[in-house]
């Protein structure tokens, strides 16, 4: 969350950021570092079931500078979706499904986000 964390002191500093539609971009395709260093590529979806749901630098982007009520908001709207895995990212079927399978994994959800949520605070503390 590092990117978006540049952004948004970017833009709330009066910085302007402008995209340009003819630009190349190129990915670094590196073996470690970021979030591949806690075992995923998306900061929604865990490689260990008792990891924390979302990584908490997600929450710490989020309650930082936007406060506990909207990121409380933002985990009840995203926490139903990540529990698809990444390759399934997007597909609708899947997306439904996610919704009707959520309640046998509820248990697990709330421990990964209370995790999540403390690792986090942790972190705005310092």
């Amino acid at each position: 969350m590092g990117d978006g964390e540049f952004g948004l002191r970017a833009y709330l500093n009066g910085y302007k950021n402008i995209s340009n539609p003819k630009a190349k971009r190129i990915h670094l395709k590196v073996s470690e570092g970021g979030l591949r260093q806690m075992g995923s590529w998306d900061g929604w979806r865990p490689k260990k079931i008792f990891g924390p749901r979302p990584v908490p630098s997600v929450l710490y982007l989020s309650r930082k500078y936007f406060g506990d009520s909207a990121s409380r908001l933002m985990l009840l709207k995203e926490i139903i979706p990540a529990m698809i895995p990444y390759r399934f990212k997007g597909n609708k079927v899947v997306y439904g499904l996610s919704f009707l399978v959520s309640p046998l994994f509820f248990p697990i959800l709330i421990f990964q986000m209370i995790k999540s949520w403390k690792l986090a605070t942790i972190k705005l503390k310092e």
